[in-house]
């Protein structure tokens, strides 16, 4: 009888192992099954999550103050003109007195002449006034101005010795002489 049990007993191990390796199996499949069922169902709980989070994001930027962005663009010469006469009297408080060439306005002013010797700027007969005043603001230098007026006082300087007009081209000049010594 002892044996018989044992042998029994070893009978229901094996079986009862079976039984649980069977389940075992089961359950892991059942395990795959539902973590995949989870997998699924957490991957749209991500999504929906993630797709909350850019519509907040997006109602954050729309709602939030934006930093202004800075278009830049080129400013013409009439522009700069304004800007260094009536923009500039305007801008220091003195619009009512300087910046335009009227009766009761300071007269601070400059005479040009465009065809001075040593000037850099070609003349043509087909130059508008507004092409003269393009060259004038990008190429005039001090070798085109002839008078200074300063609240309606002539203050030109009287001429400098010749080797100091044009100086931007005396420089270059002594430079290619250096380079070439």
């Amino acid at each position: 009888r002892g044996g018989g049990q044992e042998a029994s007993r070893e009978v229901d191990v094996k079986e009862r192992r079976a039984q649980l390796r069977s389940c075992e199996k089961d359950a892991a499949v059942r395990v795959e099954d539902e973590a995949a069922v989870l997998d699924d169902e957490e991957e749209e709980e991500v999504e929906e999550a993630q797709q909350q989070q850019r519509l907040r994001e997006r109602r954050e930027q729309q709602h939030a103050p934006q930093p202004k962005r800075r278009r830049f663009e080129a400013v013409t010469y009439l522009e700069a003109l304004w800007m260094a006469t009536v923009g500039g009297a305007q801008s220091v408080g003195m619009g009512e007195e300087l910046g335009l060439l009227e009766p009761g306005f300071l007269f601070d002013a400059l005479v040009v002449d465009l065809a001075a010797p040593g000037s850099r700027i070609e003349i043509f007969s087909t130059d508008s006034e507004l092409d003269l005043l393009e060259k004038w603001l990008s190429l005039g230098d001090d070798r085109c101005i002839r008078q200074v007026f300063v609240n309606g006082r002539d203050v030109t300087p009287a001429p400098l010795e010749p080797w100091l007009t044009g100086h931007g081209r005396a420089l270059g000049e002594c430079r290619a002489q250096r380079a070439s010594a």
